[in-house]
């Protein structure tokens, strides 16, 4: 399987757990709680599987979205440091790992 795939399962499997739809929230310009959340959780995912931040980058650019490689980062810390803090986005992140896996 490729990144380019594993990132688009990735996304499903984002979007269908945040209720948000890729092409009109997760990829629009938009500061929504749960549309940030949303993409901070997919960007930690990539990032853990490992894929590169500037992969990461082009993924989103050839969805529509211009993400800076500095903003990305901030995410993926971002959602670090809420994993550390509080165990129920770690179970978040196990159940999407796996919910990802179901769609293959």
């Amino acid at each position: 399987m490729t990144k380019e795939e594993i990132f688009e399962l990735y996304t499903q499997a984002v979007c269908d757990r945040f209720k948000v739809t890729a092409n009109t929230q997760l990829f629009k310009k938009t500061k929504h709680r749960e549309v940030v959340d949303a993409r901070y959780t997919l960007y930690y995912m990539c990032s853990k599987r490992p894929m590169r931040i500037s992969r990461i980058q082009r993924f989103m650019h050839n969805k529509g979205y211009d993400i800076a490689h500095s903003c990305i980062i901030y995410g993926i810390n971002q959602m670090s440091d809420m994993i550390k803090s509080d165990e129920d986005y770690k179970d978040l992140i196990k159940e999407l790992e796996d919910y990802a896996v179901q769609l293959t």
